[in-house]
């Protein structure tokens, strides 16, 4: 399943992400988006914590066409707990938000 009405300031905590063996330096996420302007900020700890990179995310031209988009994302081991905090125009859905990868 996936995640739906992403707003402007919405966020998703994930704890314990073990960077430990692989480390990362690129993330790629699979979204669905109409409008212009929608991003995914990866912060380390909370939404307001060292920022790893940000998303810029293409229109996919509907909420039901999924993509893979990806960006070089500052170079993280160890382990962290992640926030992706959702950023773009106000009162509107920004993008449906299935799956997500660290290389």
């Amino acid at each position: 399943f996936y995640v739906t009405e992403i707003h402007n300031g919405d966020t998703i905590n994930i704890r314990q992400v073990d960077f430990t063996d692989i480390g990362a330096k690129k993330f790629t996420a699979t979204v669905a988006a109409e409008i212009e302007g929608a991003a995914i900020e990866v912060h380390l700890y909370s939404e307001i914590g060292p920022l790893l990179g940000t998303l810029k995310i293409k229109p996919t031209g509907a909420l039901d066409k999924w993509e893979s988009q990806s960006i070089d994302i500052q170079n993280t081991k160890e382990t962290h707990d992640l926030v992706f905090k959702f950023t773009g125009p106000a009162n509107k859905p920004l993008l449906n938000f299935d799956t997500w990868q660290f290389e």
